[in-house]
């Protein structure tokens, strides 16, 4: 066989491999992305290999030789430009990817609006979302609902966002004809979840597959464009989007990581269109990764003085808080996060705004409790009960800074809210949900008058005699309706750990402990 076939022949098998990985690894086509040069380096790799062994007589082919020394090459640019791309040579670059103004607590927060305030969380979103996709006899053999749910603000309030997907590679063969029915939508303030059923169905989506996968349908349009991390979200006529961050590494090989914009997908058309980060329109909540808007918040924290000021005299060296959450104001989604010195003192020096629309980012200095400080004085206030606390979300409750969370259950449903100074962790509430957040919130209020806690109102107690008694289940959790032959309300709830509620019966006395609240008593302690 003569060299020439030889060299066709490796050729062949390295364009068929070359091809294989591309359709594999979709990487972009970018000069200073380090996907891009590990594809090339197994390009060039399978090449030599190929040659290797279409040697002749007994030597080494020489282009075998050549792609060895392009891939070393190649491998040695890849190392010297992320190196000389990393923090250490270009500290300034990483701090000023976020242009940050100062700003104040009262110039941003209003007096908080329950309609603007998320009460759930992703992972309560999630259940109630499957719990929904559970009433869809149609759809649930064939779809799940995809881990997304994006919160995004529809119309002044906030929702969570998550579409269907297929259920596997043969309900997409059995379905992708008719495509994606629809999504579930979760108010985060009535705690509703909703089916969105679409006039046609969604056929571009990450759980597609072949040229109707989203990111090989993207790749195909734009080969050296950098994606982020998709996102689902619906514009104020509830028409479903793909959107898809892009971004640009500004220094070496992979580093210093910007956002440059997105692109939206029309999953029912493939409709694409390309936004730069100043023109993303209002209907859009989320053009950057939230991991990158955190990056971007501790580069900019972190090498104000260089990098060498973080490793030895950390001279103004500021990071983010291990957590963040998101708050409304305007038409815009913000991430927030508390800054914190490196100290790690468990205190806050101020807090971050990035919006999450055109990352634009505003800082405020505030002295005060580390969120995780907030969580545990709000848990630690029940502890009894083993709840798991929300990352807190902050509002303006009379114009004093405060952190708003869930605590939830062993099952993830939200069982009572909790308010916290931000300031003064001491001065907080915690209600239980049933009783509705403003409840809790005028609770709150009185432990800002009262300079301390509340848990409850202050208890009393009392024998009753039961004339009357019901019971209801509501989220999870069992209700006990009392009614005494004063005609007066008592309501108690089995999660208190009043295990004497079942053995409760018409004409019992009771010895009970409580407290008043609107229009009725709730139940603390039972005695019969």
């Amino acid at each position: 066989m003569s060299n020439a076939i030889k060299f066709t022949l490796s050729a062949l098998v390295t364009a068929f491999f070359a091809w294989l990985l591309y359709v594999l690894a979709l990487p972009a086509m970018v000069l200073n992305s380090p996907g891009f040069y590990f594809y090339i380096i197994f390009v060039f790799a399978i090449f030599a290999g190929c040659a290797a062994i279409a040697g002749y007589e007994d030597e080494i082919y020489f282009p075998a030789i050549v792609s060895l020394i392009i891939v070393g090459v190649l491998f040695v640019i890849l190392v010297l430009g992320a190196i000389f791309g990393s923090t250490m040579f270009s500290a300034q670059s990483y701090q000023r990817r976020l242009e940050v103004s100062e700003t104040t607590f009262e110039d941003e927060f209003s007096e908080v609006n329950w309609n603007t305030v998320p009460q759930i969380d992703k992972d309560s979103s999630k259940i109630l979302g499957d719990r929904k996709m559970g009433t869809l006899t149609n759809e649930i053999s064939q779809y799940n609902v995809a881990n997304i749910y994006t919160q995004i603000n529809v119309n002044g309030k906030p929702v969570r966002v998550s579409p269907l997907q297929y259920a596997g590679f043969w309900k997409y063969n059995s379905n992708k004809i008719d495509g994606i029915p629809g999504y579930i939508a979760v108010d985060q303030v009535s705690k509703e979840a909703e089916f969105i059923r679409l006039e046609e169905g969604m056929q571009y989506s990450p759980s597609s597959y072949f040229s109707k996968d989203l990111k090989r349908y993207l790749r195909t349009n734009f080969p050296s464009t950098l994606f982020g991390t998709f996102s689902f979200e619906i514009d104020d006529e509830n028409n479903p989007f793909w959107v898809v961050p892009t971004y640009k590494y500004t220094t070496g090989i992979g580093g210093a990581k910007v956002p440059t914009g997105c692109i939206t997908v029309d999953p029912v058309t493939g409709k694409l269109k390309q936004y730069d980060l100043d023109e993303i329109p209002e209907w859009i909540d989320h053009s950057i990764q939230s991991s990158l808007a955190v990056s971007m918040i501790d580069s900019w924290g972190k090498y104000k003085n260089g990098f060498w000021n973080t490793l030895f005299g950390q001279k103004d060296v500021k990071v983010s808080t291990e957590g963040y959450n998101y708050v409304t104001i305007g038409n815009d989604v913000y991430l927030y996060t508390g800054i914190t010195s490196v100290a790690a003192d468990e205190s806050n020096i101020g807090f971050m705004l990035v919006n999450m629309r055109n990352a634009t980012a505003k800082y405020f200095e505030m002295p005060s409790a580390e969120e995780y400080s907030a969580m545990d004085s709000a848990k630690g206030q029940v502890q009894h009960l083993n709840y798991t606390s929300t990352f807190p979300i902050l509002i303006k409750v009379e114009g004093t800074p405060t952190y708003f969370l869930s605590l939830k259950d062993a099952a993830g449903l939200v069982k009572m809210y909790a308010f916290v100074s931000v300031e003064n962790i001491q001065i907080l509430s915690v209600t239980d949900s049933s009783m509705g957040v403003e409840y809790g919130l005028k609770e709150y209020k009185k432990a800002l008058k009262n300079g301390g806690s509340i848990i409850q109102d202050k208890q009393d107690s009392t024998t009753i005699r039961v004339n009357e008694l019901y019971t209801a289940i509501i989220d999870g959790n069992t209700y006990y309706y009392i009614v005494d032959t004063n005609n007066n309300l008592y309501v108690a709830c089995i999660s208190t750990g009043i295990s004497s509620l079942p053995l409760v019966k018409v004409g019992d006395s009771l010895n009970v402990e409580f407290y008043e609240s609107n229009g009725y008593y709730e139940i603390t302690k039972v005695d019969s």
